[in-house]
């Protein structure tokens, strides 16, 4: 069964190599706006995230980070991410936002990094590395992922459209979407429970550098 899904998931990679060198393009290209965003932050703007990061730092410390509203508040981001892709898919000129959605998501790692980096050095980085690193092994290739499944539903829409013979699928292609979806939103689940029971004991093990 593991031998299945490797040649299937190695398929499919090889099938949509194309759109995924695209997407990760978007995704580094929004990683280098974001570090370089950084240069460009006004002062006061730098000193009020900075004072958020320490008193973060305190409360993790403190204990006074309570895991389900984390985990609620991580869950709800990610659904809302698979519901952006998800519209997205229903309409050919919402194709473009696919791509601007992998964009940001890039820009926010970037700026964190470049952040953490130029203000904090290697106390930073390590603290990007336990804070943001776990889930985003988890939510990174869910979220490309459901990107591609996206772009290739709105794709064969357009192609049925233009076929007749091919119009009959069209609901059992929204239904088969439908529930690969549902499966890339129980992966995310996964990645808000990185974010509320490990990141927690990650960051707490670091805060103290801060």
């Amino acid at each position: 069964m593991i031998q299945n899904i490797k040649e299937l998931t190695l398929r499919h990679v090889s099938d949509n190599s194309v759109k995924y060198f695209f997407l990760l393009l978007c995704f580094v290209t929004g990683i280098a706006a974001g570090a370089l965003f950084v240069n460009a932050l006004p002062a006061e703007k730098s000193d009020e995230l900075m004072r958020v990061i320490s008193g973060f730092c305190t409360g993790i410390s403190d204990g006074e980070v309570r895991a389900p509203e984390t985990f609620r508040a991580s869950l709800s981001n990610n659904l809302r991410s698979a519901a952006i892709l998800y519209l997205c898919a229903m309409s050919v000129y919402l194709l473009p936002v696919i791509y601007l959605h992998m964009t940001a998501k890039g820009f926010v790692i970037g700026f964190t990094v470049g952040f953490m980096s130029l203000f904090f050095a290697g106390k930073g980085f390590l603290f990007v590395l336990v804070s943001v690193l776990p889930q985003s092994i988890v939510l990174l290739p869910a979220t490309m992922l459901l990107s591609v499944l996206a772009l290739n539903f709105s794709l064969k829409k357009i192609r049925a459209s233009k076929n007749a013979f091919l119009k009959g699928d069209k609901r059992r292609e929204l239904l088969k979407f439908t529930y690969m979806t549902l499966g890339v939103c129980a992966v995310m689940l996964v990645s808000a429970l990185i974010d509320a029971f490990v990141i927690p004991v990650f960051v707490k093990s670091v805060s103290g550098l801060f």
